[in-house]
């Protein structure tokens, strides 16, 4: 949306311009160039908060600590002192910034004792405008976290801090200066922490721009309105009622003397009602009261404009508990108007759009009024204000336009993010309106079992984005809007060995991805007849060489046989992997010990490594980590990690037993088959035992990855699926249980080693139900919504066979989640020749279905949107306008609602027999 009314001072090569905002906003160029203008040399007291990239004059931006996002380049040109990366998905405030750059610039950031970035290529004694971005992601207070700031060796920032110069957490501030570039044509940027008895924190920074020298902006973050607008043509006003400048919304005004307050919330607002949605902060704010009155000056008398009223429940849980009247101008507009009900959700947006001339004054009242029942007892509320030229009403329509691409954004490992939620925040264009449009744009038929997840990645020259798999013995890269393939490298295989089944085992664990490194990580073998191995590769993006590996388990433990079999973790600078072993038991086989480690992923070395169990070659064993994503991380950076049970070979009788460790001789002595928070360095914080082991019922492992998740109002929380069936939520700050549901029938078979999801849209946690057997809820195979804080069943959906009875099924998928309100989940299917799956019989293939993330509701008429030739035990991967999905056998398809994709309709003849089903046939 404009604002032709207001106006930002920018800087256009040395002069000062008055311009409106729609002549903000050109892209950056990522490549350093020569400046432009000469003279001056460090003026630290011209520091401003400003956005210098609402000019199109920026030569180098830098998205530090992430991958490329808009035009700001991938991170770059920091030095090789100690640092990593840190992110979150938490919307940040940009009100301080007149014209932010894309959310993720400011959700990601570069972190360490000292941050040293030299940016080359510029012109020797010519001077240069810096901007450095900061947002304060994980301290939660002023004092915390304290930085000294220098530039070319001049002191620019002393005791520097970012909380208090932005008043909140979550708030970007931008900090500028003027610097000429060293006799080598270069700029050093550094940050150093500062260590008080409250300031613990490491340096950080989120971005780094540098444009040509000029005069400096006004530093204010809030453009003024000028009192006589120009005749308007599109949107004249638009106000983010109850919160700050944001995009072109301006910070609230024009509201009345009535009692009234505001309201925020950080939780992300569902924004799929509103097909050309405003940034997210416009939703999480709001001005509430019993009447608001808006008086919006300056128009032209007796002209019709177009007025939309943007609205979100944050506080209310169900239909009837807010109504409104709304009218314009004294007219009634909105009768007992209910926001949860329009909307149909807490935190999803709605807008209502009218038409209405302004007064014989020039000005348009909005007056909104709370009605009160026995069940309505809140205010009137609303987010957001818009006044355009009259014209045709902005449809409501919550279908996206599916020529509109959507950017792709990097998915980096199983999951999406270290919490594992399978929720992308960037995938608003597939929503439950839009799935008609989702159709096959290509196939490919890879030559491997594949039991990966595919990591999609940006920033790849001459790419939208790659597409990376793991295969049997292959890593490979593929074009993501053709398929067509760019690279693919071979890794050796893992030795199983003689005391086991014999052979070998290849790549068994999801990618992680680190845009900082520009790097792969995958666990592999070393290809030598041991088998004990499990081997880390460092592999660039761009062209598969591997440039780095580390044998993760000493060749001294060789007489274990352990391998790395789940997908690997990157957070806190490290890189995390958690091991097992590819069988257990028998009298000829070997003690092995699960564990989980920790690597430098920049020196290739070991870190540390934690056991869930003790003992070697005949005391107590196992205690893998089964899943396929390995083990998460939460915001703090503590690790979780969800073991398999104990092996006992040889009681230890009166031998003392370690610390922490107690001797007992069923499956969870030690901290097998527990919940288990270790530290960032892999100390061990606390544990759970939800009770798996059951007499008669076998080998019962913890063989989920945990999801890290907060709803609405609750702590930090942590969901496990056990290899029973059983859902396990725990508290993050403890590991102590909440509560339990069990999904699938309570035996050993190895039909449920998926894990939920979650998305922080609807504040809903979505689980498989595998079978409806006695022993388990009873409720039909399907998916169910988990809300509260972990303790209630929403509802549940059934679609799918019962995998429980299905000979040789597999589980169902993890769910993909995405930003416009649809859930994603594989099953076994025994295609019925009708495009739909039978309930019984030996299944052949999956089943790929999508359901109403809100209600539950099985989209596609209730059919699958995918019968493939395999069964799939990966969940999706789903970003911008593309769902990416591939199966047991190796078949890989890229679906989009992109209506540029030509659609294709599956071709049989791949490498297993296909079953598969053309939509719309």
């Amino acid at each position: 949306m404009l604002i032709t009314r207001r106006f930002l001072y920018v800087c256009v090569f040395g002069a000062i311009a008055a311009l409106p905002l729609s002549s903000c906003g050109a892209p950056h160029s990522s490549l350093p160039a020569a400046g432009v203008a000469t003279g001056g040399s460090i003026e630290p007291d011209s520091k401003r908060r400003l956005a210098p990239h609402s000019a199109s004059t920026d030569l180098v931006a830098i998205n530090a600590g992430g991958g490329a996002a808009g035009g700001f380049a991938a991170d770059e040109y920091y030095g090789s002192q100690t640092s990593w990366t840190h992110a979150v998905q938490t919307p940040i405030d940009t009100s301080l910034i007149p014209s932010p750059a894309p959310q993720a610039v400011y959700q990601t950031q570069r972190t360490g004792p000292k941050l040293i970035y030299t940016i080359p290529g510029l012109t020797a004694g010519t001077t240069y405008v810096v901007t450095l971005s900061f947002a304060e992601l994980t301290q939660t207070g002023p004092g915390q976290r304290l930085m000294n700031v220098s530039l070319n060796g001049a002191a620019v920032l002393n005791s520097f801090d970012i909380f208090a110069s932005a008043g909140a957490a979550d708030r970007a501030i931008a900090e500028t200066f003027n610097v000429a570039a060293s006799s080598a044509g270069t700029i050093a940027i550094e940050l150093d922490h500062v260590t008080s008895p409250t300031a613990k924190a490491n340096a950080i920074v989120n971005a780094i721009e540098i444009a040509p020298f000029g005069a400096s902006p006004a530093p204010s973050p809030s453009p003024s309105p000028v009192p006589t607008p120009t005749p308007p043509t599109t949107d004249v006003v638009a106000i983010n009622a109850g919160g700050g400048a944001t995009g072109s919304f301006a910070a609230d005004e024009y509201y009345g003397s009535q009692t009234s307050w505001t309201h925020t919330v950080q939780t992300p607002i569902d924004t799929s009602l509103i097909p050309s949605p405003a940034p997210q902060a416009v939703y999480q704010t709001q001005r509430t009261g019993p009447k608001l009155i808006y008086t919006i000056p300056g128009l032209t008398a007796g002209t019709n404009y177009a007025i939309k009223l943007s609205f979100a429940e944050l506080t209310q849980t169900g239909p009837g508990q807010r109504l409104m009247n709304v009218s314009l101008n004294g007219t009634p507009v909105l009768t007992s108007f209910d926001i949860f009900a329009a909307a149909g959700a807490t935190d999803r947006a709605v807008a209502e759009t009218f038409n209405v001339a302004a007064d014989s004054t020039g000005s348009i009242a909005i007056e909104l009024d709370h009605v009160t029942t026995a069940t309505a007892k809140a205010n009137a509320v609303v987010n957001a204000i818009e006044i355009a030229s009259y014209g045709a009403s902005p449809s409501p329509s919550p279908s996206p336009s599916a020529s509109a691409t959507a950017a792709f954004v990097d998915w980096p490992s199983y999951g999406f993010d270290v919490a594992r939620t399978g929720y992308n925040p960037n995938t608003t264009n597939l929503t439950p309106a839009s799935i008609s449009q989702l159709h096959v744009g290509w196939q490919l038929a890879l030559n491997n079992d594949v039991r990966t997840q595919p990591v999609v990645i940006t920033g790849i020259s001459g790419h939208a984005a790659v597409l990376i798999v793991g295969l049997y013995n292959n890593v490979e890269a593929y074009d993501a809007l053709t398929g067509a393939l760019i690279w693919k490298t071979a890794l050796p295989l893992q030795d199983v060995g003689s005391a086991c089944s014999g052979g070998s085992i290849g790549v068994s664990g999801t990618v992680a991805y680190d845009a900082a490194l520009g790097a792969i990580f995958v666990a592999a073998g070393d290809g030598n007849p041991r088998p004990n191995q499990v081997v880390l590769y460092r592999l660039a993006v761009a062209s598969g060489d591997i440039n780095g590996q580390v044998d993760v388990i000493p060749t001294s433990l060789n007489g274990e046989s352990n391998h790395g079999t789940s997908g690997i973790t990157f957070a806190n600078g490290q890189i995390y992997l958690g091991t097992a072993s590819d069988c257990e038991g028998g009298a000829n086989f070997p003690m092995w010990r699960g564990r989980v480690v920790s690597v430098n992923p920049v020196t290739m070395s070991l870190n540390n490594t934690f056991f869930p169990t003790w003992g070697q070659g005949g005391n107590y064993g196992g205690g893998g980590i089964w899943s396929w994503g390995g083990v998460s991380s939460d915001p703090s950076g503590n690790i979780y990690a969800a073991t398999g049970n104990t092996q006992t070979a040889t009681i230890l009788g009166t031998t003392p037993v370690p610390s922490p460790f107690v001797l007992a001789t069923n499956t969870y002595s030690g901290y097998g088959e527990h919940l288990v928070k270790l530290d960032p360095n892999l100390n061990f914080e606390s544990a759970n035992y939800p009770g798996f082991d059951v007499t008669g019922q076998g080998d019962l492992d913890y063989a989920g990855t945990p999801v890290i998740f907060q709803p609405p109002g609750c702590g930090l929380l942590v969901a496990t699926q056990g290899k029973g069936g059983t859902l396990v939520v725990n508290n993050a700050s403890d590991a102590s249980e909440v509560n339990s549901f069990p999904f699938s029938v309570r035996t050993s078979r190895a039909l449920y080693i998926g894990n939920p999801g979650y998305s922080p849209a609807t504040g809903y946690l979505y689980a498989a139900i595998t079978s409806d057997q006695p022993g388990t809820t009873l409720l039909p195979p399907g998916l169910a919504a988990i809300s509260g804080c972990g303790t209630s069943i929403a509802w549940n959906s059934q679609f799918g066979p019962d995998s429980e009875m299905l000979t040789g099924s597999t589980p169902r998928s993890m769910p993909t989640v995405t930003a416009g309100g649809v859930v994603f989940m594989a099953t076994p299917c025994v295609a019925n020749g009708s495009g739909g799956c039978a309930a019984s019989g030996s299944p052949v293939g999956g089943a790929l279905w999508a359901i109403d993330a809100t209600v539950g509701t099985v989209l596609n008429n209730g059919e699958p949107l995918l019968i493939t030739g395999s069964q799939m035990r990966m969940a999706p991967s789903a970003d911008g306008d593309w769902l990416f999905v591939i199966d047991d056998g190796g078949n890989f398809y890229g679906l989009t609602i992109d209506s540029t994709i030509p659609a294709i309709k599956p071709k049989a003849g791949l490498r297993v027999v296909p079953h598969y089903v053309f939509k719309g046939d």
